[in-house]
């Protein structure tokens, strides 16, 4: 019930400019059979591209970070 073959590559930096970083990755996944007692099915090969932004804010000693997965995808 899972892939054989999968990856994740990425590039990130903390702090490309003052106080701003990034994170951009993409994994993929080879097709796969899934079994269970209720249904069976043929998961499909896919990639999908995650992207995160972060914020640093020293005054207060945080962290403000917005992301998505799947950024561009249809599922």
């Amino acid at each position: 019930n899972t892939p054989r073959n999968k990856f994740t590559i990425g590039v990130n930096n903390r702090e490309v400019v003052k106080n701003l970083g990034f994170d951009i990755s993409y994994r993929w996944q080879q097709e796969f059979k899934w079994e269970s007692s209720f249904a069976h099915a043929i998961i499909p090969t896919f990639g999908v591209i995650d992207a995160q932004i972060n914020y640093k804010v020293k005054s207060i000693k945080s962290m403000f970070k917005l992301g998505a997965s799947n950024l561009f995808g249809k599922d």
